[in-house]
């Protein structure tokens, strides 16, 4: 156990925690469309 595969942990860890930050915060805001539309199918 050196030092190589804890940096390696801290990047996966650093990548997974990137693309769940990416996916929350969509720029295209297509969760918030899909959100939307659940709401209207509740509101009917």
């Amino acid at each position: 156990m050196g030092i190589s595969e804890i940096v390696g942990v801290i990047t996966l860890i650093g990548i997974v925690v990137y693309f769940i930050w990416m996916f929350v915060y969509d720029p295209n805001d297509e969760s918030d469309k899909v959100l939307d539309y659940d709401e209207q199918e509740n509101e009917t």
